[in-house]
């Protein structure tokens, strides 16, 4: 991969982010979950999500899109977490453009450093057990420490996830 760069996320970047996110996700997800899930989710109900996301974030938030030359590959974004029994940060998302190019460890070394300039010392990520993204994020250093099954909102269809926490960032 050529030259990465970043820079903060915009409320106009919400349209490019969410065509990227509904791309990934369904190449990430489309061997771990039902057929059935995908029809719940659409382009336009993720555009309306990021830009929800976007007009929202606080002081207190890290949103941030990488770049090769003019061409968006990725972004990651996180905040406060939303698990009441931990500490920190959350990271709600990491996506990427293409896999194995290097983009999503150079998004995950900046996210970290902008979040010990907000004064977060640890962070975590819920990521689905049987995902990619669980054996990325345990190289970069995640640690297993808390388990959940969730519904799917597919009738009799559950998934695995795992908290994977960074305890000292």
């Amino acid at each position: 991969m050529g030259n990465l760069e970043i820079r903060q996320a915009l409320l106009v970047d919400s349209e490019m982010i969410s065509k990227l996110h509904y791309k990934s996700w369904i190449r990430a997800y489309k061997e771990i979950l039902p057929e059935q899930y995908f029809d719940q989710i659409s382009l336009e109900k993720t555009n309306e999500h990021w830009f929800r996301i976007l007009a929202e974030q606080g002081q207190e938030s890290v949103f941030l899109l990488a770049f090769n030359g003019d061409e968006f590959v990725g972004f990651i974004n996180g905040g406060p977490s939303r698990d009441r029994e931990s500490q920190g940060a959350e990271l709600y998302g990491l996506f990427v453009k293409n896999e194995n190019k290097g983009i999503g460890t150079f998004l995950l070394k900046n996210f970290v450093s902008d979040l010990r300039k907000i004064n977060y010392e640890s962070f975590h990520a819920w990521v689905l057990n049987e995902s990619r993204a669980f054996g990325f994020f345990t190289k970069m250093g995640g640690v297993s420490t808390k388990f959940i099954q969730e519904e799917t909102g597919v009738p009799h269809v559950t998934f695995k996830e795992t908290m994977l926490s960074w305890k000292r960032i």
